[in-house]
């Protein structure tokens, strides 16, 4: 008996030991995966079950099952659609298949089908199919209750909503009130050509009105001709208001002339004159005319308003008035930057002893402010790394999430725009601690962007082993030695421009890594090194982009006689506008870098400056302090 069991324990341990070896590895299941995708898109169903059976539980099988679906779409499999929404809901692969399943019940004029399946929609044609569905289907005063919502919109809505829109309009609920409600936000957003096919449905008088409207918002410079608009209109003071604030773009000092003289004549509404004269201190902030000034400081300033006061800042600056920074500046909340520059005007006021106190303060800070607050009071930088603290649960728990394994695994297949979906729809919503552990599951995954993003949203700075990755270490460093180039600098570069997401690509076009313009990368490529000018698929390699980068900052340090400010200002707005800001007299590095006029430009200088820092920390170099780096910024060439 006693060799009975020990022959069925064998045989046990030899069955276990076979399914051991047969089950695929992660590797094998990718393969797998891409192997089982490939079958069903040709059609080879059965060689598709067998490897979909093979994958197990591999986290994107549910993947290959959305578009085995998507495939019988023509058979309308409202029970096997209805399952799969079910299972799987609050994912992104639900939300997608019923996107694409409402498109597929418009198409066929299944609207019945279409609201049993419909649920709140961001996309405009499917709200307004929603609309067409109750319509259609005996709903139309519940369908109509949509619709003002759907016109309101200073963009051109699809056209899926025209005949909506239509009906809306047959039925009497367009009225020349909304008609104006719509043009006027039309050209809020520059959509001057909506505004004037809208004028379409106004009376003769109206219509010239919006006509009067879009030349002068395409022709600013024609606001004299405002003056002679004396009759009365209810959009008569809005439309000279907006002419003065397109006006301000080009021509602050025009503008406020011409405000002050047609205020006077026209008696415009307290709600009309607040937030032009606002609008109008933004554009002045930086002119160096006394009237700027003087009509900036004197404007009412709200408690909640940072932006104003930014600009009131600013022009004191401009003005090297610094008792008027100080008067700013002393009873605003604490916040790093009014910290800063209150400090430093209590220096230039001749406050000694408040100025140290300040700049003491703000030289516990691990920020751009900070750093410069240090140096003036020779303190040590605070870059001190404290690992994200992570309980093992939690931990455990995410690298158990569903949606943040579909999410690895997507971007290990380079799916990108996939992965951050995933990503994003399986941590929305996760309390702090869990975010944290989040963050270090994607470190773990070599997903570096996804580690930085997600741990800021928990407010936690300390881990700066995480938040700035040593990735990619040699093509820097030897681009680095190729260009003559401080490594910490194109590391921070990398830091701010993509955060390490090698296939980032901007609204503007610029692409990879160092993020650079197809055409920038061209003209380097060309121009500087002699090399065939790379097609925009190759700066997504990093190895590619991390040299073309490198030399753009290499010709930019030369061509500012290796001024790190206006060089790393030229690599993120470009030399030309850089050139437009400098002024009249020399500048200290401080001072030019707040008054930077984009806004973009002004927080990626400050941020790179700071990474260096932090980066020579991260590298185990000598920290270089930030007073050394940065110089007096010269006054413009004649």
């Amino acid at each position: 008996m006693r060799h009975l069991a020990l022959f069925l324990l064998l045989i046990l341990l030899s069955l276990s030991s076979h399914a051991k070896a047969t089950s695929p590895t992660l590797e094998e299941q990718r393969q797998l995966f891409l192997d089982a995708e490939q079958a069903l898109d040709a059609g080879r169903i059965s060689t598709y079950r067998s490897f979909k059976k093979r994958l197990g539980d591999y986290p994107l099988v549910p993947y290959l099952e959305q578009q085995e679906l998507k495939r019988r779409f023509r058979r309308l499999p409202k029970k096997d659609i209805a399952a799969f929404l079910e299972k799987y809901k609050g994912t992104p692969i639900a939300d997608e298949l019923r996107q694409d399943w409402l498109e597929q019940l418009a198409r066929k004029g299944h609207w019945k089908s279409y609201l049993e399946f419909y649920t709140p929609q961001s996309d405009v044609g499917r709200q307004c199919k929603f609309v067409r569905a109750l319509i259609r289907t005996g709903k139309a005063e519940q369908g109509y209750a949509h619709v003002k919502r759907l016109w309101l919109d200073g963009d051109s809505q699809p056209s899926t909503c025209d005949g909506i829109f239509a009906a809306w309009e047959k039925k009497s609920f367009l009225s020349r009130d909304l008609i104006w409600a719509r043009i006027e936000l039309a050209m809020e957003k520059n959509n001057w050509r909506l505004a004037r096919f809208l004028s379409r449905k106004l009376t003769p008088n109206d219509r010239r009105w919006v006509t009067r409207w879009t030349k002068l918002h395409r022709s600013p410079l024609l606001a004299k001709r405002l003056y002679k608009y004396t009759k009365p209109h209810p959009y008569r003071d809005q439309i000279m208001a907006h002419t003065i604030k397109r006006l301000s773009l080009k021509k602050p000092l025009e503008a406020l002339e011409h405000w002050q003289k047609l205020k006077a004549k026209f008696g415009f509404a307290e709600a009309l004159i607040t937030p032009t004269e606002r609008y109008l201190g933004l554009m002045l902030e930086r002119e160096k005319d006394p009237r700027a000034f003087t009509f900036l400081q004197t404007l009412p300033l709200a408690a909640d308003d940072e932006r104003l006061l930014t600009a009131k800042l600013r022009s004191a600056l401009v003005h090297s008035n610094w008792s008027q920074v100080v008067m700013l500046l002393e009873k605003v909340p604490s916040k790093e930057v009014w910290q800063y520059w209150l400090a430093r005007a209590y220096q230039e006021t001749g406050q000694t002893s408040k100025a140290k106190l300040a700049f003491e303060l703000l030289a516990n800070e691990r920020s751009y402010y900070g750093f410069l607050a240090a140096d003036i009071v020779n303190k040590p930088y605070h870059l001190a790394h404290i690992n994200t603290p992570v309980s093992q649960i939690s931990l455990d728990k995410q690298k158990n999430n569903l949606g943040i394994q579909r999410a690895i695994e997507l971007h290990a297949h380079e799916r990108f725009i996939d992965a951050r979906r995933e990503w994003n729809y399986a941590t929305k919503g996760l309390v702090n601690g869990d975010l944290q552990a989040a963050s270090l599951v994607a470190e773990e995954a070599g997903w570096h962007d996804q580690a930085i993003f997600t741990l800021a949203q928990t407010a936690y700075w300390d881990d700066l082993e995480l938040r700035f990755p040593l990735h990619h270490d040699d093509l820097i460093n030897e681009a680095a030695k190729d260009f003559t180039l401080d490594p910490s600098w194109i590391y921070a570069v990398i830091r701010q421009e993509s955060a390490f997401r090698q296939d980032a690509r901007s609204h503007v076009g610029a692409v990879g890594l160092m993020q650079l313009m197809p055409s920038t990368a061209r003209r380097v490529a060309k121009g500087m090194l002699n090399q065939r000018a790379p097609k925009t698929k190759q700066l997504l390699e990093a190895e590619t982009n991390i040299s073309l980068g490198s030399a753009y900052l290499n010709q930019l340090s030369q061509q500012y006689d290796g001024n790190i400010v206006l060089a790393t200002a030229g690599y993120n707005a470009g030399p030309l506008n850089v050139d437009r800001w400098l002024g009249e007299t020399e500048l200290p590095a401080d001072v030019w870098i707040e008054l930077i006029p984009f806004h973009e430009t002004h927080r990626y200088v400050r941020s790179v400056l700071s990474y260096m820092v932090i980066y020579d920390k991260r590298r185990g170099t000598k920290v270089t302090r930030l007073s050394d780096r940065i110089q007096a910024i010269p006054k413009a060439e004649d």
